[in-house]
């Protein structure tokens, strides 16, 4: 779901836009600022959210680890954990096991080549790290899955893979915060199904039990939060 999903989503919300129809430029621009001004209000509250994407990076023969992050050897945003890889090989997939870090250290021998079998990450910072076993013996590509934090979206097209609790607490919240732009009043039931979307996140954020999300939430206050509080 793109940014731009989202921001259509929640103005058809409203009964502004039709499905299928387009927003002019300024518009989007505007829509994504108050986005991404929730989005900034939701990680001040302790909320942390975070979506799944999928990505492929080249590996070096004899080289088993990669440093994983902003400027790193996989330039791109440092994951909070990986789901799942796979090596691809001349058009064949061989997944990889994800296997915890501990695990690597204690491995007395680590130099083996080969087609790469398991695989370790060490989730430090600023960078994270990725380790392989086997050494890999040729230049594979490897694919991950994994779960990065959402912060912002860098621009409209950005997309970003959400579990539905975070889709409808975006879109219905949204809403909400750009009503008035459009001197559209809000319905009664458009305020309950946002304050309730939000809270359904909250309770699954806090328990940790969101589905595939590894949560970091320090700090996390459990005050009743203010949907209005940022229109």
């Amino acid at each position: 779901m793109t940014a731009q999903d989202v921001i259509e989503a929640a103005l058809q919300e409203l009964g502004i836009l039709v499905s299928g129809g387009t927003l002019n430029p300024d518009d989007l621009s505007w829509g994504l600022g108050k986005l991404n001004r929730f989005l900034n209000t939701l990680s001040s509250d302790g909320l942390n959210l975070h979506y799944r994407i999928e990505e492929s990076f080249p590996l070096v023969s004899g080289t088993a680890s990669y440093t994983i992050g902003s400027g790193a050897d996989f330039d791109t945003v440092r994951p909070n954990m990986i789901e799942s890889a796979f090596i691809r090989d001349s058009n064949h997939d061989y997944s990889l096991n994800i296997r915890p870090i501990s695990e690597y250290w204690g491995l007395s021998e680590k130099t083996t080549e080969g087609r790469p079998v398991k695989l370790y990450y060490g989730s430090t910072y600023p960078n994270g790290t990725i380790y392989l076993y086997y050494v890999p013996d040729s230049a594979y590509t490897m694919h991950i899955v994994s779960q990065k934090p959402l912060i912002t979206y860098a621009s409209a097209i950005t997309e970003a893979s959400l579990p539905g609790e975070y889709e409808d607490c975006l879109v219905l919240n949204l809403a909400i915060r750009m009503a008035s732009r459009y001197g559209k009043a809000t319905s009664r039931e458009l305020q309950l199904s946002a304050r309730d979307a939000l809270g359904n996140m909250r309770g699954l954020n806090l328990s940790g039990q969101m589905k595939g999300v590894d949560l970091d939430l320090p700090g996390t206050r459990q005050g009743i939060y203010n949907i209005d509080s940022d229109c």
